[in-house]
């Protein structure tokens, strides 16, 4: 819900025991850190006194304002007022919050110029506001005819779109008589800027100091005030001149939509919704702008009923009316579209997604697994090598081998015996395996008795 805040000099304030420039009126359950930072945003510098005089500029703004942790879409209204209970200087400022679903998508300055949903002039005592609505609109980029009376030239209003969009964060300074109405300058430009960029442009028609801290895009400065005398001063700021003639601007589709040369952008949607161009509130009119109404630039929408219903097609006699239309099968969509085909289901056959992403895991699983299998294969056998490897570095390193028993049997023969017998008690004392050899040595006394 959208939250409000009315601040003026007056003798009884909301809170008990404030007088002079309070708030008299705010919604109930605004938290009093917003609270704080609108009051911060209520100042007004008057051109021309005394006050009130006709010729002190409006201040319409839309800023972003933080709070805390949260940052809030903030219009505002500041205008000089009539004289306060005391006989002195006195302004009205008007500020409304507004929620994220409330932001129409016509803009925040097609918003501030619909009637009603800003305060004009402030009356009884202190109160809580009640509920507010908001209205919704759309509006399309079209020839900006307020341009065209202000600098001679409505491709302007496409250049200051243009500037915005190539770098939003660089300010651009608009000088202006104050003789001018601003907004409807603010109106045509922001039809201009993309839709889901509208809401990002801040922009204030009365542009002073108190702003600096906050971002403000478009500043526009009427003659005279010390804003104006700064833009005009070489800095880094583009600078937008209105009370002297300017030069023919740059050529691009938003100064060509602007001049009313291209075709806006929005063509198609105006083809499919031509009755949405400017929304009221529920159960009014949308009231015929007039010359004084900010509204002046805007057009109200025909209604709903007025707007034919499309006739069908005419069929000459004789011809041969075309086929009903068909809907395709899932295949022959895949067959139009150009999908492979399967060798097995056929042409057009594409696989849901769920059956490719279950083939690719088999596939992935079935690598795996074969991986597994041949690396506990090369273990094994690698096992099996050093087993054997194993055994023979045993059996080498043995101190009882057989040459080493032979050599020891020989040696214990008599050396009495001749060759021959020699020979034979050799042949018939060759060593046994270990566990035969006592049976050896009882054969060798035997013979030698």
């Amino acid at each position: 819900m959208a939250k409000e805040l009315v601040y003026t000099s007056s003798e009884q304030g909301l809170v008990t025991g404030a007088s002079g420039f309070c708030t008299v009126l705010q919604t109930q359950d605004i938290g009093k850190v917003l609270v704080n930072r609108l009051e911060s945003l209520c100042v007004y510098a008057h051109l021309f006194t005394p006050t009130p005089d006709g010729r002190n500029p409006v201040a319409f703004s839309h800023l972003i304002v933080r709070a805390g942790t949260d940052s809030h879409s903030v219009l505002s209204r500041i205008s000089d007022y009539k004289l306060d209970y005391s006989g002195r200087t006195n302004f009205l400022a008007h500020h409304v919050v507004l929620e994220n679903s409330e932001r129409s998508v016509a803009g925040p300055a097609w918003l501030l110029a619909q009637p009603g949903m800003m305060l004009t002039r402030w009356d009884g005592p202190p109160r809580h506001a009640a509920q507010k609505h908001i209205p919704t609109g759309v509006r399309w980029s079209a020839f900006c005819p307020a341009w065209k009376a202000a600098a001679g030239d409505a491709a302007w209003a496409g250049v200051l779109t243009d500037w915005f969009v190539d770098d939003p964060r660089r300010a651009t300074y608009i000088i202006y008589d104050p003789n001018l109405s601003v907004l409807p300058l603010v109106v045509e430009a922001l039809a201009l800027v993309p839709a889901d960029m509208r809401w990002q442009v801040t922009f204030s028609t009365f542009y002073g100091k108190h702003l600096s801290s906050l971002a403000c895009n478009w500043r526009f400065a009427p003659i005279g005030s010390e804003e104006a005398a700064e833009a005009k001063r070489p800095r880094d700021a583009r600078v937008i001149d209105l009370t002297r003639p300017l030069p023919a601007p740059p050529k691009s589709q938003r100064t060509e939509q602007a001049a009313g040369i291209a075709a806006p952008a929005s063509k198609v949607a105006r083809v499919l919704f031509p009755a949405v161009t400017v929304a009221a509130l529920p159960g009014k009119r949308v009231p015929s702008p007039d010359a004084d109404s900010p509204n002046k630039f805007l057009s109200a929408a025909p209604s709903i009923s007025s707007i034919a219903p499309p006739q069908p097609a005419p069929v000459r006699i004789g011809a041969v009316a075309p086929p009903p239309a068909r809907k395709l099968t899932g295949k022959e969509a895949d067959l139009i579209r150009g999908v492979r085909g399967d060798p097995i289901h056929g042409d057009g056959y594409h696989p849901p997604r769920s059956k490719r992403i279950l083939q690719i895991v088999l596939l992935v699983m079935f690598f795996l697994l074969v991986t597994a299998g041949l690396t506990g294969a090369v273990i094994m056998l690698a096992l099996r090598a050093s087993t054997r490897l194993n055994d023979h570095l045993d059996a080498t390193d043995d101190p009882t081998s057989e040459a080493i028993q032979s050599t020891a049997v020989s040696k214990s023969a008599p050396k009495s015996q001749t060759g021959q017998e020699a020979n034979t008690n050799s042949a018939n004392t060759r060593p046994a395996p270990l566990e035969k050899r006592p049976h050896a040595r009882h054969s060798s006394e035997s013979k030698t008795e």
